[in-house]
């Protein structure tokens, strides 16, 4: 069960086989054309990135309060016209009156799920799926306690799409009991999914997403791409849900035959040794989270 120290840069080629491959960090690829989506939740949108991670994305959906977070956020109506959601989901308990009128009134879809057996979080991402697999399902009318859910379920393989990226604003932080229901979300949807979206949570540090079992590539342009000013920016992998054993590489600390559970140890405060990559290989989902500026998006 070695550790293994690395040198803060190192080139790791993508694995031989089979593997996942995660890309969380597309957002601040140089691109022309916008892609995934961006969820906004309700929490405090200060400092979180919300306009370029708008502009780099193609679609964008509130879950309920989030649409207030959003509307406040502006300084200026000129501002506030230019960044109209295209759907808001939700049971629409925390959404004003205001706010409803005034992106409905600008083109925003407003869609009920009154169902309190699904948070908003989880309605939204039935939304995003069902857009991306066959958005002519959005088109008419949905049932309002949980049409969301039975348009995802119903949807043919036949329908599937490449998987997208969802970048979502508001998920950690605030009340404990929700960080942990986003945490639940991001195994919960990764394993039902089959990576059909890959989830990354966008805080003011990091960007925290869920593996599959197996091995997994994580990869992006260039490490400097996400923390120019860092040599070595903070990861840590960790066994959120079951006991595992882990094999890194690309770490500052890689790990080989590693048994890993939050019982006893955990990788935390590791660094990112792979200037284009690393490898994660698990026995059983994992949780990481990369350190990134979040100044890049403000």
């Amino acid at each position: 069960m070695p550790v293994v120290e690395k040198p803060e840069a190192t080139d790791v080629p993508a694995p031989e086989g089979d593997y996942n491959l995660i890309s969380p960090f597309t957002f601040l690829n140089h691109q022309e054309t916008a892609c995934g989506a961006l969820l906004i939740l309700n929490q405090d949108l200060s400092g979180s990135g919300v306009l370029k991670l708008w502009q780099r994305t193609q679609l964008h959906v509130c879950a309920d309060g989030g649409a207030n977070r959003l509307y406040s956020f502006w300084k200026s109506d000129d501002d506030r016209k230019k960044y109209i959601p295209d759907f808001i989901v939700g049971d629409l308990d925390s959404l004003s009156v205001e706010v409803r009128d005034y992106y409905k009134s600008h083109g925003s879809r407003i869609i009920p799920q009154y169902s309190q057996y699904a948070t908003d979080l989880t309605k939204s991402l039935y939304l995003i799926r069902v857009w991306y697999r066959n958005a002519k399902l959005l088109e008419s009318d949905i049932e309002e306690h949980e049409g969301l859910l039975k348009l995802s379920d119903e949807i043919n393989e036949t329908d599937k799409s490449t998987s997208n990226n969802v970048y979502i604003i508001g998920g950690m932080g605030g009340r404990f009991d929700q960080s942990a229901h986003s945490i639940n979300q991001l195994f919960k949807i990764t394993m039902m999914l089959n990576r059909e979206l890959d989830l990354f949570m966008i805080t003011t540090t990091d960007v925290i997403f869920s593996t599959q079992k197996g091995t997994n590539y994580i990869t992006y342009e260039n490490k400097s791409l996400f923390y120019p000013s860092k040599k070595v920016p903070i990861c840590g992998i960790l066994p959120l849900g079951c006991p595992t054993v882990l094999n890194t590489n690309g770490l500052i600390y890689d790990v080989i035959d590693w048994p890993s559970s939050m019982y006893g140890d955990a990788s935390s405060s590791n660094g990112v040794s792979g200037t284009k990559g690393f490898i994660v290989d698990t026995t059983e989902p994992v949780i990481i989270n990369i350190e990134f500026d979040i100044s890049l998006i403000q």
